[in-house]
């Protein structure tokens, strides 16, 4: 394991799990760094991955699904849960916009559905897990209750992560 993560707190297998499901600002950042570089570690790989196709879509995230959004997702096959959080529903928007997926609509598809299916492993992983919070809300972005619709969130309950696919 990279140096810096065996001197963490937690041990680098730990991080290294949590940051694969849940690419928590602050913590996983340094982990998906130190990641870059380990190439002999499957674990690094899927932190990889986890940074790549959902947590930097998650930064700057406060944008809300547009009709446009919405349109795109519904003309082209696309689900979404009901229970994405405001914080997720704004990184499905920056997938949807990104500028490098506007010139192959297979690949800005397999984005998307990518993303979708991050999340929901996201919120499953929370279910779960103590994702910890911090005002309320988890670091997906969930209230920490039930939303508006009365849907439980994946990451609300340990017993009950329910997933909802909306028809758009």
């Amino acid at each position: 394991m990279p140096q810096r993560l065996q001197a963490q707190s937690f041990d680098a297998a730990t991080l290294y799990t949590k940051c694969a499901f849940y690419p928590q600002s602050g913590i996983c950042d340094e982990v998906y760094k130190t990641a870059l570089f380990d190439q002999d570690n499957p674990a690094a790989a899927a932190v990889k991955a986890e940074y790549e196709g959902y947590g930097r879509y998650l930064e700057n995230s406060e944008t809300p699904l547009s009709d446009e959004d919405l349109a795109y997702l519904r003309a082209n096959g696309i689900r979404i849960p009901e229970n994405l959080s405001r914080v997720q529903a704004g990184g499905l928007h920056n997938v949807i916009r990104d500028p490098a997926l506007q010139k192959d609509q297979t690949e800005k598809n397999r984005a998307i559905t990518n993303f979708i299916g991050r999340a929901v492993a996201a919120d499953l992983y929370c279910g779960f897990n103590d994702c910890g919070s911090a005002g309320g809300v988890n670091a997906a972005g969930h209230a920490l209750t039930e939303n508006p619709s009365g849907a439980v969130m994946g990451s609300t309950s340990k017993t009950n992560s329910a997933i909802t696919l909306r028809n758009l």
